[in-house]
């Protein structure tokens, strides 16, 4: 299981209603088409309310007597599962086997496009929490994967389709059993599969319910849904251009580092067409699946295959989504074209799987903080400075790196103070440079640690602007004070005032390395701000970045001097490097390539000269053989 690209399926003609009026014609004309635009894997859901339709009968007093099937026979067997649906499932897996297309099984399909869909007997009750529901929950999926472990073309099971859209539960606990709960019924009948997630929205706070690490504890693959909405913060961009472009590949990383587990793109669409027309919507998919390979993706999955706008049942009656790769006549939409000429030119490449890209700086995410917004937001600065980061929640093992980014740390509770002893003294002994931020935070031993001494802290919500001085590099920038600390300068050098002189950006000599501090909270700052990375001449914040992590990016074999070109090196076992750069913008450009002296690249895809909009240059980057040599 390489790299998986396919999209998400409910069949062309009905929609969530393809069980009740199943057409294997229909499916076999979707699968055919499909497959020849590429689409090696499938999403598919077997209905939880069609799938398992039992009903509770009822005597005195309302009182439970037993249950049946929903037209009030006996039971088709112990799971409660209708035999009819496990042979229409079976007739989907025949189908996708003979166009060679495997795959995922989204099992608690409780909650599709809005709706909820839900066996009888479970109505009015909490999915997630209550006995009852649980009980057959459990039935379902042993009896569903019992049913189907020996079909070959399945790939992965998946807990469901977002499950936790099914029911709100305010306990980190019940969310945790449940995920457990499927997780645990699944392979007491079958170990030989990963496990998916198939969840939304989940979190890495402290305080969420649904959270990134029992996730990762739970299943074998994570997996994220970004559209360009609010839920990811891609509404403020149009969706081809840097920050929203960037963005899916960023949270899925994010979840994969919290997690510790793989994660992949596994639904992604542009919702309609007044989001963006097709030709944006193709550039959208192009960039995630390129941008998702070059930095850890496990797939990309498109939602979804057909177009649904001709059908007027609920939920899609209430959704104004124009989603499919292919019309309502089937007819292939450019995202399809581009889902096609990706796949082929993934497939031709001489790599068989491309190794992790480099990473040698540590984004630790702490309390008190919207730890997403935040995380997102370093990673993009860092990105147009020229370096990856990798994440961690403050509460887990830190590795060793060069570069460590505290950014926009608020309130009294920041991070442990083993966290903090950890970050301080691998600055101190071991040479590696902190950079911290301020929101409104305090860390301990302050004078110590930053060579600055603070009169006090204060309010301040007026518009500001700082002169910076980097090396050679004089620019201003806008910003605002979230708490300003009243600074005086001990041992550190200052590298930036704001108009009144008051002390902005320092670097303090401490042990072996360096610790800045930057008395504004940049990453919050920036997070809202609608076009900002697009004005990178104007507003260079990301200088900012480039400044601490320096010397981690004077080690790069390529930089890129475009800051709308993510640039990433994949070490292979040879000594050679392959060298992905993506461009983020919906224009043509030039990477301004800086390649270090004694290598030289040679393209795979593309040119070294100019890279099309949302689209990626790949190349090999060799050692030059000595002329003395030859």
């Amino acid at each position: 299981m390489n790299y998986m690209i396919g999209c998400n399926y409910w069949d062309s003609q009905s929609g969530t209603e393809m069980w009740v009026n199943f057409s294997a014609d229909t499916i076999n004309d979707d699968f055919k088409q499909l497959s020849s635009y590429g689409i090696e894997y499938l999403r598919v859901f077997p209905n939880w309310r069609d799938f398992q339709p039992i009903k509770s009968l009822k005597t005195v007093f309302g009182n439970h007597s037993h249950y049946c099937m929903s037209g009030e026979s006996e039971l088709d067997n112990e799971f409660g599962i209708d035999s009819d649906m496990l042979e229409k499932f079976e007739t989907l897996c025949n189908i996708a086997e003979k166009y060679k297309i495997k795959l995922i099984v989204s099992l608690v399909t409780g909650w599709m496009s809005g709706r909820l869909f839900v066996p009888q007997a479970l109505e009015d009750k909490n999915l997630i929490t209550d006995p009852e529901v649980l009980v057959w929950t459990e039935k379902f999926v042993r009896g569903f994967v019992r049913h189907f472990k020996d079909n070959l073309n399945i790939v992965a099971w998946d807990l469901g389709n977002e499950c936790n859209c099914m029911e709100k539960v305010t306990d980190r606990n019940q969310a945790y059993l449940w995920a457990s709960h499927v997780r645990n019924a699944i392979v007491c009948e079958d170990q030989s599969r990963i496990v998916m997630s198939g969840l939304h929205g989940i979190d890495a706070d402290s305080k969420a319910v649904w959270r990134i690490a029992d996730q990762g504890e739970i299943t074998d693959m994570l997996t994220v849904h970004p559209y360009p909405s609010p839920s990811i913060g891609g509404d403020t961009d149009p969706l081809n251009q840097l920050k929203t472009s960037l963005l899916p590949t960023i949270q899925c990383q994010y979840y994969s580092d919290i997690g510790g587990k793989p994660a992949m793109i596994q639904e992604q669409g542009s919702l309609n067409r007044m989001v963006a027309n097709r030709d944006a919507s193709a550039d959208f998919l192009r960039v995630n699946m390129l941008s998702g390979w070059a930095n850890g993706s496990k797939g990309y999955l498109w939602w979804c295959a057909h177009e649904q706008i001709n059908l007027n049942f609920f939920p899609y009656s209430y959704s104004m989504r124009e989603l499919g790769l292919l019309d309502t006549n089937k007819q292939p939409k450019p995202a399809a074209i581009e889902m096609k000429r990706i796949s082929d030119m993934l497939r031709v490449l001489p790599i068989q799987e491309l190794p992790g890209k480099d990473i040698d700086a540590v984004c630790v995410v702490s309390m008190e903080q919207k730890q997403w917004h935040i995380a997102a937001t370093t990673a993009i600065l860092a990105k147009q400075a020229g370096f990856e980061v990798c994440f961690r929640h403050y509460t887990q093992d830190i590795p060793k790196a060069s570069v460590y980014l505290l950014p926009s740390i608020a309130g009294w509770k920041v991070i442990d103070k083993n966290t903090y002893q950890f970050l301080i003294d691998r600055v101190y002994s071991h040479g590696a440079n902190l950079y911290v931020s301020e929101d409104s935070g305090v860390l301990e031993r302050f004078e110590e640690v930053f060579g600055l001494v603070s009169s006090g802290m204060r309010e301040n919500s007026r518009n500001q602007k700082a002169e910076f001085l980097l090396g050679k590099d004089r620019f201003s920038l806008p910003f605002k004070y979230s708490k300003e600390l009243l600074l005086e300068n001990d041992k550190a050098e200052i590298l930036s005032r704001d108009e009144q002189g008051n002390i902005v950006f320092s670097r303090h000599k401490y042990g072996k390395g360096n610790v800045y501090y930057l008395g504004f909270p940049l990453e919050k700052m920036l997070w809202s701000k609608p076009d900002i990375y697009n004005q990178t001449d104007e507003l260079p914040y990301y200088k900012i970045y480039s400044e601490v992590a320096g010397t981690i990016i004077a080690k790069n074999i390529v930089c890129s001097g475009n800051k709308q070109i993510g640039v990433t090196q994949h070490r292979c076992d040879d000594g050679t490097f392959v060298i992905v750069a993506v461009n983020y913008s919906n224009k043509p450009q030039n990477p301004d390539f800086e390649v270090q002296e004694g290598w030289e690249l040679s393209p795979l895809y593309g040119n070294s000269t100019e890279i099309k909009k949302c689209d990626a240059g790949i190349y090999m980057a060799r050692p030059i053989k000595s002329r003395l040599a030859k």
